[in-house]
């Protein structure tokens, strides 16, 4: 799942770790990734070959390699873009032909439709379920505007739709057949498509003969999304919903992102049909169908092919299946392992554990809190990078001082929520009072200007426990 699903995941549970701020619950991610090879269209393929190696798929993210798509001709890049293009298109020729004699289209316009064909066309995808929330049908909110888009015979733009909902979905078997009926409609014949029996060799394709990709989900339902990630491989561009994986996969000039840009849940806004369509309107209008039909002198695209090297060079390593396994190996198989190592090792640490937490709850429940005192602040204001000092005194009741995880909590705060992963830092022990009180203390220098939150939690611990969370215990002062 992406980067943002797992905030929303983090909300979804956040009653099981009561206590604990959302960014804080242990429920992380790894963002799905594609086999680029197996995506690539083979004049693509022998094209990254000669320009970044025969191990382009293996180089990770970041590495010398991806900036030879700079020396890349231009008119190269564009020539093995539309080999793949017309494949498509031929492809398309022979399946349109046949859902028009199935819907009793003239031959006449079905001939029409298909001499509108051609590589000179803007082509936009969306192949994909057709389930409810990924709106396939968001395009054609305003008929009108939508007719007048792709009318325009100057700068042609033809849409294609592929896919398949599940036979128990009413909603999606709905939205599949309007798109369908409009494909019919004399005032979109030959400028919108689709092509039946979705499989895995249309889905190919697809992703490799088009211009741009089309994805509209209703955020936050997307968990990662990957047909746009697919599309990367072959210069496709992205014009996508802030949803998903293209929440983090944008950078402002690797595609377009439709409406606001969002990367977590506390961003979020009430998201409407209307201006996500009006939003995909104006994009079209003014910047996605001018930069494809802005040429040179030899009628390259050449900021639109700039465009699809940026999306290549970024997206292709980030969000392939190569990184992706990376990511499980280094961030949950091996940690695992290792600590199954080390506690099928040694069993006296497993007993020390199920021991130490058979009575912590109870023990746990004794602690009371004393006086917490911040010296540094004026009211509840402090200057950016100015020191404080907290202090926090407890009664530990049955619990022993080396029992006692005390940290001091600080985040950027919106009101409800930290709206990131807060600051953490822990208070040392200093001293017992004689009354027999613990006090612990640190000092702290705040990093970030703005509307913050701040709190020091006890949480009870041991060594060797799987993190401070373990118990899903926390008294806060």
């Amino acid at each position: 799942m992406s980067r943002l699903h797992g905030d929303v995941s983090r909300h979804m549970w956040q009653g099981l770790w009561k206590g604990i701020p959302v960014p804080e619950i242990p429920i992380s991610h790894v963002t799905n990734g594609v086999h680029m090879a197996s995506y690539a269209g083979l004049p693509m393929v022998e094209l990254l070959k000669r320009a970044l190696g025969k191990n382009w798929v293996d180089m990770e993210a970041g590495a010398q390699g991806w900036f030879k798509f700079d020396s890349i001709p231009d008119k190269l890049i564009w020539q093995v873009h539309n080999l793949q293009k017309m494949a498509l298109i031929e492809y398309m020729s022979s399946s349109v032909a046949s859902l028009y004699k199935k819907l009793g289209v003239d031959r006449k316009d079905i001939n029409q439709a298909i001499s509108m064909l051609s590589t000179d066309t803007l082509l936009i995808g969306f192949a994909r379920r057709f389930a409810p929330y990924k709106r396939a049908n968001l395009l054609f909110a305003d008929l009108q505007r939508l007719e007048n888009l792709l009318s325009d015979t100057r700068h042609p733009v033809a849409l294609v739709f592929a896919g398949k909902a599940h036979p128990a979905d009413s909603q999606g078997i709905d939205i599949m057949q309007e798109i369908i009926r409009y494909c019919t409609d004399k005032r979109f014949l030959g400028r919108i498509f689709f092509l039946e029996d979705y499989s895995l060799a249309i889905s190919r394709l697809l992703v490799q003969g088009c211009d741009v990709w089309l994805n509209t989900p209703r955020r936050p339902y997307e968990a990662s999304g990957t047909s746009g990630q697919k599309v990367t491989v072959n210069g496709v561009l992205n014009l996508s919903i802030s949803d998903g994986w293209w929440c983090e996969g944008y950078n402002g000039s690797n595609g377009w992102t439709i409406g606001p840009v969002r990367t977590t849940m506390a961003q979020e806004d009430t998201q409407s049909d209307y201006n996500d369509a009006e939003a995909l309107y104006t994009l079209l209008e003014e910047q996605v169908i001018p930069l494809y039909y802005y040429r040179n002198q030899n009628s390259i695209p050449t900021r639109w092919v700039k465009t699809m090297k940026e999306s290549m060079r970024t997206l292709i390593p980030a969000y392939s299946s190569h990184r992706m396994v990376r990511d499980y190996l280094r961030d949950y198989y091996m940690p695992v392992a290792e600590r199954y190592a080390k506690l099928s090792g040694d069993d006296t640490i497993v007993r020390h554990i199920v021991e130490w937490k058979k009575d912590i709850a109870t023990r746990f429940a004794s602690v009371k809190v004393g006086l917490l005192r911040i010296d540094g602040m004026d009211s509840d204001t402090c200057e950016a990078g100015q020191p404080i000092r907290v202090t926090v005194s407890m009664d530990p009741g049955q619990m022993k001082q080396e029992e006692l995880l005390v940290q001091l909590v600080v985040g950027a705060y919106d009101g409800r929520e930290f709206v990131e992963k807060p600051r953490v830092v822990l208070l040392s022990y200093e001293r017992t009072t004689s009354d027999n009180s613990l006090v612990y203390a640190c000092d702290f220098v705040t990093r970030k200007s703005g509307r913050q939150a701040y709190g020091v939690r006890i949480l009870p611990t041991t060594p060797d426990i799987e993190g401070d969370f373990d118990t899903n215990m926390v008294l806060w002062a």
